[in-house]
């Protein structure tokens, strides 16, 4: 293990933390960038019969035009923003 890395024993998962993997600053001003400019939704979702608004606010991007579906809920994805271009090169 690297100086500065954590990894976390977890049955059947590898996880590795890297804490301060983005300056704090530049974090946080992708978060707001992210939370004001993606198109976010709340979807409602039917557990054991009964309708729930999920407990989270999603978004789905990718390159193509690949749908995603769960629970009865479909996604369809939206190209990458320029600020998720740049996180996906970090």
């Amino acid at each position: 293990m690297k100086k500065g890395n954590y990894m976390f024993n977890l049955p059947d998962s590898d996880i590795l933390y890297y804490p301060n993997f983005i300056d704090t600053e530049i974090a946080n001003d992708l978060f707001l960038n992210l939370f004001n400019n993606i198109t976010w939704k709340q979807d409602d979702i039917k557990v054991f019969g009964k309708v729930y608004t999920q407990p989270r606010l999603t978004a789905f991007h990718g390159n193509g035009t690949k749908s995603y579906s769960y629970s009865n809920i479909t996604m369809s994805p939206s190209p990458f923003t320029a600020e998720l271009l740049a996180i996906k090169k970090i």
